[in-house]
């Protein structure tokens, strides 16, 4: 794929996701989940813990944070594609209990393996929900490190849907493209390093995040810096990993880092 063909990609991916239509991000990373316990012959079991998938509105914000609690496992067996099929399950009843203006036109998916489910639960009903894996790498699953997410999955004592805001009120302020290209800074510094991150998020542990909300309340100012450090900590590790001399990099290839565009390095 050449140069031009990849910013096309990169620019019909942002049109879509900003069409006039619902479009939805699923990530199934979390969904089945264990814990490793070893016992007092030093032999290792794992043991399921409580999974859960997101869905992120990239327009409104809206985010569907679906648990899965462990009893969903019992005594069932091929316990990885079986993920896959409850993710499918719970996607398709969502879509349904939601009102219709609400409803999808497009699901992008993170992970190719959820297409095929997809496509199996949604092609009688919901027909005209188009599907697609994102192209780039977008690593929605570091949203779980989270504290008050994380809390939430373990904690719960059945199978639930809580419905949240993942840009808190950030769109009082900035426009909901900026909004996810804010989103997907601070999913991508996660995913790098979380304790870098948060630190970064929070300047130093200095501005403590509400109770209401799932990041720390900054000033414009503070974010516009904020977002800077972000990026250097994503491109820094890329180009530590990759064997890169960041100084070599133009805008372009350091904008593409930050947001997955990876697959041309």
């Amino acid at each position: 794929m050449t140069n031009n063909e990849k910013n096309t990609k990169k620019v019909s991916f942002l049109e879509e996701i900003f069409s006039k239509e619902v479009v939805w991000i699923l990530d199934d990373t979390n969904v089945y989940r264990v814990t490793i316990h070893k016992d007092l012959e030093a032999n290792l079991s794992t043991v399921p813990i409580n999974g859960a998938f997101f869905i992120v509105n990239p327009i409104s914000g809206q985010f569907f944070l679906q648990i899965i609690h462990t009893d969903e496992w019992s005594s069932q067996i091929r316990l990885g594609q079986l993920a896959k099929i409850k993710t499918a399950e719970k996607t398709e009843l969502m879509i349904k209990y939601i009102h219709i203006d609400d409803r999808p036109k497009q699901i992008i998916v993170t992970r190719s393996g959820m297409l095929d489910h997809l496509q199996t639960h949604l092609q009688n009903e919901y027909s005209y929900i188009g599907l697609r894996l994102c192209p780039f790498h977008l690593p929605v699953q570091a949203l779980i490190k989270l504290e008050k997410l994380h809390e939430m999955i373990i904690q719960a004592t059945e199978t639930k849907t809580i419905l949240l805001n993942i840009y808190d009120d950030w769109l009082k302020t900035i426009s909901n493209e900026k909004a996810f290209e804010r989103f997907i800074v601070i999913v991508s510094a996660l995913h790098t390093s979380y304790d870098q991150a948060m630190n970064i998020l929070t300047m130093s542990n200095s501005i403590k995040i509400s109770q209401i909300h799932l990041w720390p309340n900054l000033t414009v100012e503070q974010w516009n810096k904020v977002e800077i450090d972000l990026r250097d900590l994503i491109v820094r590790d890329f180009c530590t990993t990759n064997s890169i001399n960041i100084q070599e990099l133009s805008e372009k290839q350091i904008s593409d880092i930050v947001i997955g565009n990876i697959d041309k390095f």
